[in-house]
C-alpha cells in the first residue's frame, strides 16, 4: 500500500477545489484511486468547517474521555509507587 504525504494529499485536493480540471484526470496526474480523492477532500472540508466554528470536530469528546482515563492511570500509578516507597523504606 503506498502511503501519499500530507502535502501531496493538500495539492490534490486543492487543485480539485481550485481548478475545473476533471477528477478523473487528476486522478491520473497524481496516479491516486479517486476513492482517496473524495475521501481527501471530505477530511479537508470537515476540518475547514471545524476551524470555523472554533471546535475540533467529533474529536473533542474523544479526547476529553482519553485525557481523563490517563489521569486516572497516573493517579493510580503514583499511589502504588507512594506504597512501594513506603514498603521499601521500612526494610532499610
Amino acid at each position: 500500500m503506498k502511503k501519499h504525504s500530507s502535502e501531496m494529499k493538500y495539492q490534490v485536493v486543492i487543485e480539485m477545489l481550485a481548478t475545473k480540471t476533471p477528477v478523473a484526470e487528476i486522478c491520473r496526474k497524481y496516479n491516486v484511486n479517486p476513492t482517496y480523492v473524495y475521501d481527501w477532500k471530505q477530511k479537508f472540508l470537515q476540518g475547514g468547517r471545524a476551524a470555523l466554528t472554533g471546535g475540533r470536530g467529533g474529536n473533542e469528546a474523544t479526547l476529553a474521555s482519553e485525557n481523563e482515563q490517563l489521569k486516572r492511570i497516573v493517579a493510580d500509578l503514583s499511589l502504588a509507587n507512594a506504597t512501594f516507597k513506603k514498603i521499601l523504606g521500612g526494610r532499610r
